[in-house]
């Protein structure tokens, strides 16, 4: 193979903070990873310079009935039409996904997505299951259950302001909350990553009510309202899933003691960028 031809097969995709290689065995399947991510992508990554490296390999009998497990030295992830096997330390990892002949893209994506969060979740990030959007004043993050009301809140505010679709990730950095880029699974080109850590304005748990309205919620009931633990977390070795879990909760801890958080009661038709441009402090 050319030097350009191997350039081509290199990938690199960012996701939260760090560049992530993904080595591809033909062209074909390079032009439609490279496709798919777009602007989240770039041509020549080096292994050596990311926090995992993905070879993806085309096979025929790849796939079966989802599940997850524990392996020696990491973890093993079956999807539909792929299969997964990681090892080594989640900063560092080393990642071989199989997939069937036209499934290279769901594959590099649902890989992608699970590895960024068990790299996030095994380093004391906080993760959450949220929509967010940019304001002037730093990141307002919509966090909660499905059907709460998250994207429709975040929907509120201008198409360029949206950033995150249903994953939040957050980290902690001289003192301060920053969130971090992350590409959405299922459709990366609608948000654009935006290039750089912004800093955390506040943490909201929307609900449906009659009037707008925010309570203060920066206590232990909280905690448990931010955290949403990643599907894949019992596959995890036992003692990193411990300290995983460990540093999570310290994470939210942190994170709910360091950012304002509120109950947000609202209605559709309200003013939610002018509403909270003022009420929040």
């Amino acid at each position: 193979m050319s030097r350009e031809g191997e350039a081509r097969r290199a990938i690199a995709v960012r996701s939260a903070g760090r560049d992530w290689s993904f080595l591809v065995d033909d062209a074909a399947t390079a032009d439609e990873v490279l496709w798919h991510f777009g602007a989240w992508a770039s041509v020549g990554a080096r292994p050596s310079d990311s926090a995992g490296t993905f070879r993806l390999v085309s096979c025929d009998d790849a796939g079966g009935e989802a599940g997850a497990r524990a392996t020696a030295d990491g973890l093993a992830i079956t999807g539909p039409s792929w299969d997964l096997t990681a090892s080594g330390p989640p900063d560092a990892q080393r990642i071989e996904v199989r997939h069937r002949r036209g499934s290279a893209v769901i594959a590099a994506a649902t890989a992608l997505r699970s590895m960024t969060m068990r790299c996030a979740f095994s380093t004391g990030r906080v993760l959450l299951h949220a929509s967010s959007v940019r304001t002037s004043r730093g990141v307002i993050v919509f966090t909660g259950p499905s059907g709460a009301g998250k994207s429709t809140a975040a929907a509120t505010f201008g198409e360029g302001d949206r950033l995150d679709e249903d994953l939040a990730v957050l980290a902690r950095s001289d003192g301060r909350w920053l969130r971090l880029d992350v590409p959405d699974r299922s459709r990366p080109g609608a948000l654009p990553p935006v290039g750089a850590a912004l800093p955390v304005r506040a943490v909201l748990f929307p609900a449906a009510g009659a009037a707008f309205a925010l309570t203060t919620a920066n206590d232990a009931g909280a905690v448990t309202r931010c955290l949403h633990v990643p599907w894949f977390v019992n596959a995890l070795p036992v003692d990193e899933a411990a300290e995983s879990t460990a540093r999570m909760l310290a994470g939210a801890a942190r994170l709910v003691a360091d950012v304002p958080c509120a109950e947000m009661v609202w209605r559709l038709g309200d003013d939610v960028p002018g509403l909270l441009a003022r009420e929040l402090p």
